[in-house]
């Protein structure tokens, strides 16, 4: 699983002491607690469960790489750097490694993906309103009257800290997703400190952060999270620069996967 997914080691980003988070395996656990591996920390592995720990980059990085078909990009804060000249330079997409699964395997979880938003039974789908009425959970994407913007993602609640008098533990609130689904640009991951469910308080930050990509590349009119009037920078010699398309950020770096 270490091997074949980004979790347990560093990504590689331009900051300082990146967290690497904890992927057990059977050595750490002896050594740590001084335990034997059993069939019970497989399954919870698998799942993230037990002693794992991730990073939202890391969660990202595995979410973008079934979006690309397979391949992990290194991730960086910024997509060009100015440099002394007054030039800009782009800085470079590398690939890092690829996802050993069967594209057909990453079919299916992507197909997967695609239903926690989109079918009704998903838990990224809908909510109740105070009348006990569906609705959805998408309303700054995907409003009524434009056309759908098709999301993979999946929920997730992270239990934490001791037990209390109930059995019941703290929860962080997990979501993560790429858009679109058949031209992926762009991946996120979202999660809220000790949040609650993931269903409930992650996917609408997530709602808010993909309007907000959408509107600035312009596949959503502006004004439903970003001011009508999209930010102009000057020229590095002061000067403003004629209109122009608006420059798509680089939220996370998906390409849209080769035909076949």
């Amino acid at each position: 699983m270490q091997e074949r997914f980004w979790f347990g080691r560093e990504t590689g980003i331009e900051l300082l002491d990146e967290a690497i988070g904890l992927f057990p395996d059977p050595a750490w656990k002896q050594d740590a607690i001084g335990e034997g591996w059993a069939v019970g920390d497989t399954l919870n592995v698998s799942i993230g469960q037990g002693e794992t720990k991730a990073t939202p980059l890391q969660l990202t990085m595995n979410t973008a790489a079934l979006a690309d078909g397979g391949s992990f990009k290194r991730p960086h804060l910024v997509r060009e750097w100015l440099q002394p000249n007054g030039d800009w330079k782009a800085t470079r997409i590398e690939e890092l490694g690829r996802l050993d699964i069967d594209p057909k395997n990453i079919e299916i979880v992507v197909e997967g993906m695609r239903r926690v938003v989109h079918e009704e039974m998903g838990t990224a789908h809908h909510s109740r309103d105070e009348n006990d009425q569906q609705v959805t959970k998408w309303p700054l994407t995907n409003p009524e009257g434009e056309e759908e913007i098709i999301i993979a993602g999946k929920t997730g609640t992270a239990e934490f800290g001791n037990v209390d008098d109930l059995g019941a533990r703290d929860t962080h609130a997990w979501f993560t997703c790429f858009a679109p689904l058949d031209t992926p640009e762009i991946a996120v991951s979202v999660v809220i400190e000790a949040g609650g469910e993931g269903s409930t308080y992650a996917v609408p930050v997530a709602d808010e952060i993909l309007r907000a990509y959408f509107e600035l590349t312009g596949k959503r009119p502006r004004g439903k999270v970003l001011g009508q009037t999209p930010l102009v920078m000057p020229n590095a010699d002061g000067t403003m620069p004629e209109a122009s398309p608006i420059a798509s950020p680089v939220a996370s770096p998906v390409a849209t996967p080769e035909p076949g």
